[in-house]
């Protein structure tokens, strides 16, 4: 008698024995689940240098710049030259758009009638892109302006000192500089055209 109830505790043991081991197992095994997984790849920073350059995006002000069925499109980047260049939505006297000093990076994007049309970061927020049109001249070093008088006396028969021309408008009878070119004024006048034949420094810079 006492020899079956050792034999039937011995055969319990060895039972639990045995459902415990195969419990550890399931436990220490992985669970296939059917979904294959590989290493995490590392997240690429989202935060890059500062641009050297005027964006290429979509200007915020383009709706308000004026554009010429025959500009020359263009795609390049440029600094400027001269020490502050008036960006306009328009060549020749157009609303102003801002003020960019020497050195400031921008992108051509087109060419008429001796002014480019640029693309600039908005120097009142870097995040935002406006474009605006600039005379031609302002990515050239900036050349030595005439120091002279703008006006002269009408000497006898009308004569004027070499580089004057005779010039008489709204009771205004003078020798008057003539020029070619911007710098053939003052840094304070511009060349322009009113006359068929002559150009004469003004006072008022269109530019």
């Amino acid at each position: 008698m006492v020899g079956e109830r050792a034999s039937t505790m011995l055969a319990m043991v060895v039972c639990i024995g045995i459902l415990l081991a195969c419990k550890a197992r399931e436990e220490a095994s992985p669970v296939d689940t059917g979904v294959a997984t590989t290493a995490s790849a590392p997240v690429a920073s989202s935060v890059g240098p500062v641009a050297s350059t005027a964006p290429k995006t979509e200007a915020a002000n383009a709706g308000d710049v004026k554009r010429f069925p025959d500009e020359k499109k263009l795609d390049e980047d440029a600094k400027l030259e001269w020490n502050s260049s008036k960006i306009r939505r328009e060549p020749r006297g157009g609303p102003e758009v801002a003020v960019l000093l020497k050195g400031a990076a921008v992108h051509k994007i087109a060419e008429h009638a001796g002014f480019f049309l640029i693309t600039f970061q908005d120097p009142k927020d870097v995040a935002r892109t406006l474009m605006g049109w600039v005379y031609q001249d302002a990515f050239k070093a900036a050349a030595a302006h005439f120091t002279g008088p703008i006006t002269m006396k009408v000497k006898p028969a009308a004569s004027c000192a070499p580089g004057y021309g005779h010039y008489e408008n709204d009771g205004l009878d003078v020798c008057r500089r003539e020029c070619k070119q911007h710098t053939d004024c003052p840094s304070s006048f511009y060349c322009g055209d009113p006359e068929p034949v002559l150009k004469w420094c003004h006072e008022e810079d269109p530019l």
